[in-house]
């Protein structure tokens, strides 16, 4: 089988930038934007970039200079601090970040919320919906919160290292071509049929690890091009995927 990162280096451009992974990451860990432990949001963030070079998804250069960044915020933290008399006190290193993290949460919330207004009333459902409403089934009361893409990736990369640590060797095997234009047109087929999976399901049959990057290159190919749809009830409970009902036909 060949393997798909010798065939593919995929640019993150479904994904909002570095300031979208650091508020993903300081929500997931309920952390205080206004006390930001530098020294762990560092090195989470240095392990999701990791990841995502593992799976050759290609790091566009505003997530490294994110990372040199922090980096350097973490240094100047970690120097003591020494004030001379007179001195003004010295600015926090995080104050600018936090700045930037809060403005960039204004207009992103701004945008989410422009996104849930109606355009004529026509194809448009608002972020956050819930998708079996336009099948008639019955709801349970329950807080969506708005997905982020993030928390995909987090998932990906629990599955991609346990399906890792299982594999004690590699099996060679015969030259196969396993592209994410097909996979992309069995997932459409699959989700045809079921119309509603949990995103883990979807990885199933991918015993090799190319395949499961193949999968996920292919989901994130079909969400960019608004034919697949998440959606997640809270941050605790799995993702589910959905085929948009256009492409149900």
């Amino acid at each position: 089988m060949e393997d798909p990162q010798s065939e593919y280096s995929v640019q993150l451009e479904i994904f909002s930038g570095p300031l979208d992974l650091l508020l993903h990451l300081i929500k997931k860990h309920e952390v205080d934007i206004y006390d930001i432990p530098i020294a762990r949001i560092t090195k989470q963030y240095l392990e999701y970039l990791n990841f995502l070079k593992d799976v050759n998804l290609e790091i566009a250069g505003d997530y490294m200079s994110m990372a040199a960044e922090l980096g350097y915020i973490k240094s100047r933290m970690l120097l003591p601090k020494i004030k001379e008399e007179g001195e003004e006190e010295e600015q926090d290193p995080r104050e600018e970040l936090v700045k930037r993290l809060l403005e960039y949460e204004k207009y992103r919330n701004a945008a989410a919320e422009l996104a849930e207004m109606e355009i004529l009333g026509k194809d448009v459902f608002p972020i956050g919906y819930d998708p079996r409403e336009m099948f008639g089934e019955p709801i349970e009361e329950t807080e969506f919160v708005k997905f982020d893409l993030w928390s995909l990736v987090d998932t990906f990369s629990e599955i991609y290292k346990s399906r890792k640590r299982s594999q004690t060797k590699e099996i060679s095997l015969p030259s196969q071509t396993y592209t994410v234009e097909e996979r992309k047109k069995q997932l459409v087929k699959t989700m045809r049929r079921k119309r509603e999976v949990l995103f883990e399901d979807l990885f199933e049959e991918d015993k090799h690890r190319s395949k499961l990057v193949v999968t996920f290159l292919s989901v994130l190919e079909l969400l960019k091009e608004g034919i697949l749809e998440v959606f997640q009830p809270s941050f605790k409970e799995p993702i589910r995927i959905i085929l948009r009902e256009q492409n149900e036909r």
